[in-house]
């Protein structure tokens, strides 16, 4: 789960077919990746998120970009997506994503023993040039000044707690764009049941794991996953 930085139109069959050989080597079930930094409808039909797999191994994907915006570039800031393989790929259920076509989301879905459901969400908490390209959807919901992550998780929010009421495994992974093991989207997933893996795992050690490279100590942690799992649970 992470943060890519972005495929880019010229990169991206070398940065996407890297990401694709990191998820085989790792024997991964599943990813959760944000700033794919692509408007999926720009692009070329066989340079789509799910072209990337297909030449390698099995595998559904679910990519989502801001679908307010015309498709007039293929570079566009933000965006979400999810990919199922390996052992959980039979289990598919099915996808879902940000409803308001923002792309701020996606998630898939697999299916378990007796009706139970897990399920892998990818968020991207919009900052900068891409807060900026929702500012015409949320004019248009007479929402013009509230902030956007704000808007993110009233949006959001909703949807997470009738997953938790489903009696779901849920696993996220967040791009959150500010301090996971203490800011809104911490205070947020608390109240909802979740705690942060990294945090819990680790929290008495002093700093926690770095998420990127370039975290040194005091480098707000700005990529997580929360999940409703106990600690001591496997994540596959």
């Amino acid at each position: 789960m992470g943060n890519i930085r972005g495929l880019t139109v010229h990169q991206f069959w070398s940065k996407g077919t890297s990401l694709v050989k990191f998820l085989q080597a790792n024997q991964c079930n599943g990813a959760a990746l944000q700033e794919l930094g692509l408007h999926w409808g720009a692009m070329d039909p066989l340079k789509q998120f799910s072209a990337l797999f297909r030449h390698r191994f099995p595998a559904k994907t679910g990519a989502c970009h801001n679908a307010q915006v015309p498709p007039t570039s293929p570079l566009q800031y933000g965006g979400t997506a999810v990919a199922l393989m390996s052992q959980a790929l039979p289990r598919f259920h099915s996808f879902s994503s940000d409803p308001s076509g923002l792309g701020r989301w996606t998630s898939v879905c697999i299916s378990g023993r007796e009706g139970h459901h897990c399920r892998l969400v990818s968020i991207y908490s919009p900052q900068d040039a891409v807060g900026l390209s929702h500012q015409d959807y949320l004019k248009s919901q007479g929402r013009l000044t509230t902030p956007r992550t704000e808007a993110l998780q009233e949006d959001f929010l909703p949807i997470l707690l009738d997953w938790v009421a489903a009696n779901e495994t849920i696993l996220i992974g967040i791009d959150a764009n500010e301090d996971t093991r203490n800011g809104s989207w911490h205070t947020l997933f608390v109240n909802a049941g979740l705690h942060h893996i990294i945090q819990s795992t680790h929290g008495s050690k002093s700093p926690l794991p770095s998420t990127h490279n370039r975290n040194t100590t005091g480098t707000p942690i700005a990529d997580a996953i929360f999940t409703n799992l106990p600690t001591t649970d496997a994540i596959l």
